[in-house]
């Protein structure tokens, strides 16, 4: 072999050498590149999940709150309304008794000033 074959294989040697490095590089790059595009397209697909999974949730979170709020105010002016109610009940109950001892009293009284005022006559 003379020195330019040499050379020229050795350039070539060397050419295909780089080449292959440079396409291995690529070829990595290319794959890193794959991967970055499929974790992003993961990425978003997770966040837009998330996303709707926050709405749900909020939307639940407003169902239970307006329903324990509507609930409990319902069931505080129930609670009032009973509780009104029985007061209501117990000034009956006391009107009644005040009721019975008028009478009682000014039937007695009028028996004792009839009574009395008959017996003088």
């Amino acid at each position: 072999m003379d020195a330019p074959q040499s050379f020229l294989n050795a350039g070539f040697s060397s050419l295909s050498l780089l080449s292959f490095l440079e396409l291995k590089k690529w070829h990595r790059r290319q794959l890193m590149a794959d991967n970055l595009r499929r974790v992003s397209e993961t990425l978003e697909q997770a966040e837009e999940r998330l996303i709707r999974f926050q709405e749900r949730h909020d939307k639940i979170l407003f169902q239970i709150n307006s329903h324990y709020l509507c609930h409990r105010e319902m069931e505080e002016a129930l609670a009032g309304a009973h509780k009104a109610m029985n007061e209501a009940f117990q000034f009956c109950v006391e009107l009644r008794r005040m009721q019975m001892k008028i009478l009682t009293l000014y039937a007695g009284g009028i028996k004792d000033s009839w009574s009395t005022h008959f017996s003088e006559h």
